[in-house]
């Protein structure tokens, strides 16, 4: 091969990657697909946001960095696993092989939206930049779906008809847990990570601003963390139902409907980082569901108070 073509050969797939990439054209190689971020409820300031970027070129590339006029800044967060615990923490790149893909989805990767500009509510677009190394920029939408959801509806920004929005592994889900009162949903204490596991069901909490000690914890029947209203008072959480209690199980005096959980223990400093087991729940049997957690230890009427809450995807 003359020296010439040669060179062509190797700068040729560097050179397309230098212009500004919509998400729902391929250009350069390079695709953003099935960008989708949760709805969030009441005065959240945080969110996320979830996609696949196609990498069909012969260079490897690294996603740096996100931006977004939707939020104040968009940085790149996994979850790592400490001990047993699962903890979100900020990365410098993600990896996009050649031929390959950087995910980012529930439970992994993501890019966090920090200090929205208002909440992201459902069926809602907006604009996301990704930032390569070398500054290229891949541009995409982004559709806003219901709190709790795993898929990006056909048709939304980048997304070609038929195509879905990628489930978590199907052995995990991460819940993102809110503080409530009777006045709806407010700020985010953190994450639980449900994982399916040879014992049961494993719930792995990582939350703070709890108050310290034990707390009734309990998968309720309804998808939603929002008031409710009771005796003509607004209740906190009261959306969410009654305990999960599935049909056909029988209960015998003194046996507990499934969705009754050990209780979450909180330590001195309001962080909640034990796990617990569940032998009688399965992943599925969750999904689309709330999770809730009380103000008390189950032995006071149940664990008294809602006071915060988080919607399981589904």
């Amino acid at each position: 091969m003359p020296i010439f073509a040669r060179v062509l050969f190797l700068v040729l797939p560097l050179l397309w990657a230098g212009p500004v990439l919509a998400g729902h054209k391929k250009h350069g190689g390079l695709e953003v697909q099935d960008a989708f971020a949760r709805a969030t409820p009441g005065p959240v300031k945080n969110g996320a946001v979830y996609l696949t970027l196609k990498n069909d070129t012969m260079v490897d590339r690294r996603v740096v960095s996100a931006e977004t006029t939707r939020a104040e800044k968009a940085e790149l967060h996994t979850h790592i696993m400490e001990n047993d615990i699962a903890r979100m923490r900020r990365v410098d790149h993600v990896a996009a092989p050649k031929h390959g893909e950087a995910k980012f989805q529930p439970g992994g990767n993501h890019i966090m939206l920090m200090g929205l500009h208002g909440p992201l509510k459902m069926g809602e677009e907006f604009p996301l930049a990704l930032i390569l190394d070398g500054g290229t920029r891949v541009e995409t939408t982004v559709a806003v779906i219901k709190p709790g959801g795993t898929k990006a509806h056909a048709g939304h920004g980048n997304m070609s008809p038929g195509s879905h929005g990628k489930k978590s592994s199907a052995g995990m889900e991460e819940v993102m847990v809110h503080r409530i009162s009777q006045k709806g949903v407010h700020e985010m204490l953190g994450k639980v990570i449900l994982m399916t596991t040879d014992h049961g069901l494993n719930l792995t909490p990582a939350l703070k601003g709890l108050t310290p000690g034990p707390h009734a914890f309990h998968i309720h029947s309804n998808p939603d963390c929002g008031p409710g209203t009771k005796d003509s008072k607004p209740v906190a959480g009261l959306a969410a139902g009654g305990h999960l209690d599935l049909p056909g199980h029988a209960h015998g005096h003194g046996m507990k409907p499934e969705g009754d959980l050990p209780e979450l223990l909180v330590n001195g400093m309001g962080h909640a980082m034990q796990p617990v087991t569940v032998k009688t729940l399965t992943l599925e049997q969750v999904r689309g569901r709330a999770l809730m957690i009380h103000d008390s230890p189950e032995a006071k009427g149940g664990g008294g108070a809602r006071v915060a809450c988080g919607v399981i995807p589904g």
